[in-house]
């Protein structure tokens, strides 16, 4: 037996999960999908932490608590009322839901989705029984694949233009086929009953910039994630658009 159908806490989410579990998700042509149990009050809205059971490369570690913090304002600012339980009590309420599913892995040693849906589903049920909320929020930071058209990347909704250092005139790239990495941002929905009411992704940023010299051009990580606040913000409310009002 593999020694990881035993560690519960952290896993990463495939593009087969992700899929299956937005199955029941919003119609995107409606809104306010987020409503309080008695209708006139705030919605009250658990908000986990960051990334809490998947896995995040080091490296875009340190953008966590800035998309956290600015996903707490924008609920903030949508009439909602934020409750933050600590990582602790999550973790340990998530590998006690994991643990009760067996494994979250089937017997090829690849993420289940029904496993997986199970874990979730007791979750938030285990959350029911030490807070009141309409609804769990459980964002996620990834590192994604945007494809090259032209000298833009395309991904998860987005498109953004390849910033590039040096002599950008000199650039001509036969991008057919070419990929590079991207951030996105997934927030996942779940009503205390255990319903799906979103499952969204959008793309953030890209990763890399392209460094010039010599008449030749390479990959550069960029020094500025997560920098510009005025972006993340609109990519968040496009996330959230479909919970509240129009």
């Amino acid at each position: 037996m593999s020694t990881r159908n035993h560690v519960y806490p952290l896993f990463v989410l495939s593009i087969a999960t992700l899929a299956c579990l937005g199955c029941a998700s919003k119609d995107p042509s409606k809104s306010g999908l987020l409503r309080s149990e008695e209708g006139t009050e705030a919605p009250r809205v658990l908000l986990a932490p960051m990334n809490f059971n998947q896995q995040v490369p080091e490296f875009l570690e340190y953008g966590m608590p800035v998309l956290a913090e600015e996903i707490e304002v924008q609920l903030q600012k949508r009439g909602a009322r934020v409750l933050r339980p600590t990582f602790t009590e999550f973790h340990d309420l998530w590998r006690a839901s994991a643990k009760g599913v067996g494994s979250l892995y089937d017997s090829d040693d690849q993420v289940s989705e029904k496993r997986v849906q199970s874990a979730m589903t007791a979750l938030v049920a285990s959350l029911n029984d030490v807070v009141v909320f309409d609804a769990a929020v459980f964002p996620y930071l990834m590192l994604r694949i945007a494809e090259l058209h032209g000298q833009a990347g395309v991904w998860d909704g987005s498109r953004e233009k390849l910033r590039v250092v040096g002599r950008p005139d000199d650039l001509y790239l036969e991008n057919q086929g070419l990929e590079t990495q991207a951030t996105s941002l997934r927030v996942l929905v779940i009503s205390r009953d255990g319903r799906v009411l979103l499952d969204e992704i959008r793309g953030l940023e890209l990763v890399y910039q392209i460094l010039m010299k010599d008449g030749r051009w390479r990959w550069e990580q960029r020094n500025d994630l997560f920098e510009d606040r005025g972006d993340l913000r609109k990519e968040i409310r496009r996330v959230l658009r479909p919970l509240f009002p129009s």
